[in-house]
């Protein structure tokens, strides 16, 4: 009761801080709002907010390895189309539906992350970063050359039986946020701290003891793996897959998505793969020079806004609730004779 009390006295910016400084009830809470949504939405609305979880999912997974683990990939479009394709395939040739070929596309994506990890691995930096462009290229011409746009009829998607878009937008969200629940849980395990502490300093991990190698390829990996998650989302909603969705731009539009969100977060890639999506969709209608508009808020982002979006949102309610706190208990804060004769 008297917690309950405490909380009324408690401004905006408080129980906003509240709410950030626990994630069960912002993970609650955004589930909530994303879950009663699409019954105000047409179909395309439904579409488009499946696409922006998907770009979630991508954003997320090179949060993984950008953010905690300081390798930034610029071929994280190869494993979402691997993702994507997977699944076509899968349901074209084999008549599997999208459900039970989801763990065929993952362990694909993974494979390949794998083999470019291994080669990657033990570069850094610029190195790294160009390592996993070369090697994605690679899928991406071969793809090219042999596969074409392949689409399929509705039908056979999950579970053996069409699925309505509004069932699918619930199947996209559920992966969306089992995505977040597991990297959150593998960044606050062990092997996820050790990840953070190889990104910052390399060097000491390894004369500690700490095999980083073996320790960047794992999460390499693991990276992919979430990354051919959301390119396998796509053939549900759309019906078909193509060659663009493994070209590079996808990979950049990742990264701008990781930095306009938040670098480190994870919840800020989210919000700026989703809001990557609808900003692009909405602005292309009207101007066909919207890639220009992108670069310039990018731009702008990293020098005014370092942190992203949630990144900022979050320092500025902590700052307002340590200034909330310091005028509600100034008074028992020791004070100077100095201070005191003024």
């Amino acid at each position: 009761m008297v917690g309950l009390i405490k909380i009324r006295h408690l401004g905006f910016v408080e129980i906003s801080f509240f709410i950030f400084r626990l994630p069960n009830i912002r993970l609650l809470l955004c589930f909530a709002v994303l879950a009663v949504l699409p019954f105000n939405l047409s179909l395309y609305g439904k579409t488009l907010l499946v696409d922006a979880f998907a770009y979630g999912v991508l954003a997320m997974s090179l949060d993984f390895v950008l953010g905690y683990g300081g390798m930034i990939s610029f071929g994280h479009a190869c494993y979402y189309g691997i993702g994507a394709y997977t699944v076509i395939l899968a349901l074209i040739w084999y008549q599997i539906p999208i459900c039970f070929s989801f763990p065929l596309a993952l362990t694909l994506a993974g494979l390949y992350g794998l083999l470019v990890g291994f080669f990657s691995a033990r570069l850094g930096g610029f190195y790294f970063a160009m390592t996993t462009l070369a090697f994605s290229e690679v899928i991406h011409r071969w793809f090219m050359y042999t596969s074409p746009d392949i689409g399929a009829p509705y039908g056979s998607f999950i579970f053996g039986r069409w699925l309505d878009p509004l069932h699918y937008y619930y199947f996209a969200l559920a992966l969306l946020f089992g995505s977040y629940l597991v990297l959150r849980r593998i960044i606050n395990s062990p092997f996820g701290k050790v990840l953070v502490a190889t990104g910052l300093n390399e060097e000491r991990m390894m004369f500690i003891g700490y095999n980083t190698r073996r320790v960047r390829i794992t999460a390499f990996v693991i990276s992919t793996v979430f990354a051919g998650v959301a390119g396998a989302m796509f053939p549900g909603n759309h019906g078909f897959a193509d060659i663009h969705l493994m070209n590079p731009t996808h990979s950049e539009l990742a990264i701008v998505a990781v930095f306009l969100g938040g670098v480190g977060t994870l919840v800020g890639p989210i919000i700026g793969g989703i809001f990557i999506t609808i900003y692009r969709d909405i602005l292309a209608t009207y101007w066909l020079g919207y890639l220009m508009a992108e670069g310039v808020m990018l731009a702008l982002v990293i020098i005014f806004v370092p942190k992203g979006f949630y990144g900022t949102l979050k320092d500025y309610l902590y700052r307002k609730y340590l200034y909330y706190l310091y005028r509600k208990y100034r008074r028992l804060l020791p004070i100077s004779e100095e201070n005191a004769e003024s």
